[in-house]
């Protein structure tokens, strides 16, 4: 191995530790401004700091970097140049001063420069350090450097968890520019509707933050900032009002984003009314539909059916009409209105329930007065007989009836059962008139000879009147009985008969007289 080559060596080791102390001490400084940077930042300041602190940070950073590459390289050119290496050989080595050097110089230019270099190269140990000293101060450095290096990590590690948002914003410095650090701000428990002034309670979700500003404007009203303090174990903070004045619009920001805008409706007391009641009578009764007032009782026929429709000044979420007895109407809701129906059978007492966004809906119309009124069922009567009667076998009878009804009637017959031994047969029919209108007055013949009565049988006769309502009611009259005469009553008959006729002849002859 040269000379050169020799020195060269050992320029190249003095080297690598100057180099090695120059990057652990940049790694130290680093470390030291990174952790400056975020304890200044830490425990969300970086909010209220100028967004370019962050990127201050990184400038510093790479000023320290300049800085301590331009001490390194200044060093390198002072003390692990050829000559400087060459002289602490000579020092170390304890050889003439520039013996080393002159060699160097001359090494390679004829044959004196040949021998001063082997001279000089035979003064060096063969093995071994030739600048001891040089290197251990080298050594010395660079390990002061990795104690600085490892004491600036360890204080970087122990300031991470005390300012994890300011390491964030340092490592992260265009997303904390952008505010996009932390988790999203939120406005909760905002109502989609109020009423007019009722206090207004928010909570606001901003975990990291330490204060949020919130940004309000009423109707008509200018905007308004409040600062609010989060609350750091929860990461919320709450906002008040008063009283809502008009719709109110909330915005809630930490300095670099902001959250979804949130809108608050001031809604009037809530009220049910704008209520419409149209009757719509059943068609026996031939009477043209109706609106009926609102607050008053209904008196209505039997099937009539109620439509009701209405309005509130709320969105609504049900409506419906409840009864005494437990019966429930439900209506149909779309938005502010409601309709529905009901059909009237019974008398009732209904009251009105209605609920909107905001709760139970107080303010509803009077309860609703039912008052049915039940269809009446036809009357019918036998006029004629009065009473029963006995026929001979081929009479026919002639019945005078009598029928009558409210609204009108649909028919009108009569209803015979022979009877046998004491018990009535199987009825017939015999219709007698159809559609009268509300009263008939007229005469049924009854066939008797169609009967095929024996004598001694009797037939049980009924007139039924049936009404033109949906429930085709039915009204019967009086039982008659007709009966035909056994033998011994006829003869007995035949006998008073003549005994009345004789009696009759004799007080005619006796007036005479």
């Amino acid at each position: 191995m040269t000379l050169r080559e020799l020195v060269d060596q050992e320029r190249r080791h003095i080297f690598r530790r100057e180099l090695l102390a120059g990057g652990l001490l940049l790694a130290a400084v680093v470390a030291v401004i990174i952790t400056v940077g975020a304890g200044m930042l830490g425990s969300a300041r970086w909010l209220a700091l100028p967004r370019a602190l962050p990127f201050a940070v990184w400038i510093i950073v790479l000023g320290a970097a300049a800085t301590l590459g331009w001490r390194t390289r200044r060093r390198l050119r002072r003390d692990a140049t050829p000559a400087q290496v060459a002289h602490a050989i000579e020092s170390e080595q304890r050889l003439r001063r520039g013996v080393l050097l002159g060699a160097l110089e001359l090494e390679g230019h004829g044959a004196l420069a040949a021998r001063a270099a082997s001279s000089a190269r035979r003064a060096l140990p063969a093995t071994g350090v030739l600048a001891p000293t040089l290197r251990h101060e080298g050594l010395k450095r660079a390990a002061i450097a990795g104690g600085a290096a490892l004491a600036g990590l360890l204080v970087l590690a122990s300031a991470r968890p005390m300012f994890g948002d300011g390491m964030r914003a340092v490592m992260r410095p265009v997303d904390a520019w952008r505010g996009e650090l932390l988790a999203r701000l939120s406005i909760d428990s905002a109502p989609a509707d109020l009423l007019r002034g009722s206090p207004v309670r928010l909570v606001i979700r901003a975990p990291g933050r330490q204060r949020v500003m919130l940004s309000s404007r009423q109707t008509g009203e200018a905007w308004r900032i409040d600062t609010v303090a989060v609350d750091g174990r929860t990461g919320t903070a709450h906002w008040s009002l008063d009283a809502l004045r008009g719709d109110l619009r909330l915005v809630a920001s930490d300095g670099r984003a902001s959250s979804d805008s949130v809108m608050i409706h001031a809604a009037d007391r809530p009220f049910v009314g704008a209520v419409v009641l149209r009757a719509t009578y059943p068609g026996y009764l031939g009477k043209s539909p109706e609106t009926l007032p609102v607050g008053e009782p209904m008196h209505l026929p039997r099937g009539t059916v109620l439509s009701i429709s209405g309005r509130a000044s709320v969105p609504l979420a049900s409506a419906s009409l409840a009864g005494e007895s437990g019966e429930t109407i439900v209506f149909a809701t779309s938005g502010h209105t409601f309709t529905g129906r009901l059909i009237a059978e019974k008398s009732a007492r209904l009251r009105w329930l209605a609920s909107g966004s905001t709760g139970p809906v107080a303010d509803v119309p009077a309860t609703l007065e039912l008052d049915v009124l039940p269809d009446s069922a036809p009357r019918i009567e036998i006029t004629a007989p009065t009473g029963d009667t006995v026929i001979a076998a081929d009479d026919r009878v002639g019945l005078g009836l009598t029928a009558t009804d409210d609204h009108g009637l649909a028919s009108v017959a009569l209803r015979m059962a022979r009877i046998v031994g004491g018990n009535d047969g199987a009825p017939v029919g015999q219709p007698v008139a159809g559609a009268v209108g509300t009263s008939w007055v007229g005469v049924a013949t009854l066939d008797v000879s169609a009967l095929e009565l024996k004598p001694g049988d009797a037939v049980r006769v009924r007139a039924e009147a049936v009404d033109q309502s949906p429930w085709s009611q039915r009204g019967v009259s009086r039982d008659l009985i007709i009966k035909r005469p056994t033998m011994e009553e006829s003869r007995t008959g035949a006998r008073a008969l003549g005994d009345s006729a004789v009696k009759e002849a004799r007080a005619a002859a006796a007036a005479q007289k």
